[in-house]
């Protein structure tokens, strides 16, 4: 499979591909080759001081190593929503579904009960990908309070 650009994309742009793409592997149950993915756009942020493209491959390494854990059903509830890198970011963050009922919030139980258990490299993962998602402010809300499931399941979508 080959890997999104990185010169030419925007952070944005190339966040959102890498995740479609890992997206797709791990549909496949291929988390080796979406962990491969996410940590070469992992690199190639950090070399290049995009911290957008860091944290979204990063997120890519983290759900990779926690579906090989079995969160493939929290996997599975992301992709139902469409939901973005930072969105699995945030619910992974939270670790409450808040007052999100339905979808979003049993993908928040999902990321909690995996998030609570997870240990040795899938541990590692989830912490470097929780702390270039904060950074880069992808799991808060605008007036920088922690994003909910709840503030997702409210969101309007965006075109």
């Amino acid at each position: 499979l080959p890997l999104p650009p990185t010169c030419a994309m925007a952070p944005a742009g190339e966040a959102a591909l890498t995740w479609a793409s890992a997206g797709e592997l791990l549909a496949a149950k291929k988390a080796d080759d979406a962990r491969k993915l996410g940590e070469e756009i992992q690199a190639k942020g950090a070399e290049s001081g995009v911290k957008m493209a860091e944290a979204a491959g990063a997120v890519v390494v983290a759900m990779a190593a926690l579906c090989q854990a079995g969160g493939y059903d929290f996997f599975d509830a992301l992709r139902g929503l469409g939901a973005t890198w930072s969105e699995a970011a945030a619910l992974l963050a939270s670790g409450d579904a808040g007052r999100a009922e339905g979808a979003w919030g049993k993908a928040a139980s999902l990321a909690k009960a995996l998030s609570s258990k997870a240990s040795g490299e899938a541990a590692k993962a989830l912490a470097t990908a929780m702390d270039l998602a904060r950074e880069v402010g992808a799991t808060w809300t605008d007036s920088l309070t922690p994003i909910t499931a709840a503030d997702l399941s409210t969101v309007a979508p965006q075109d």
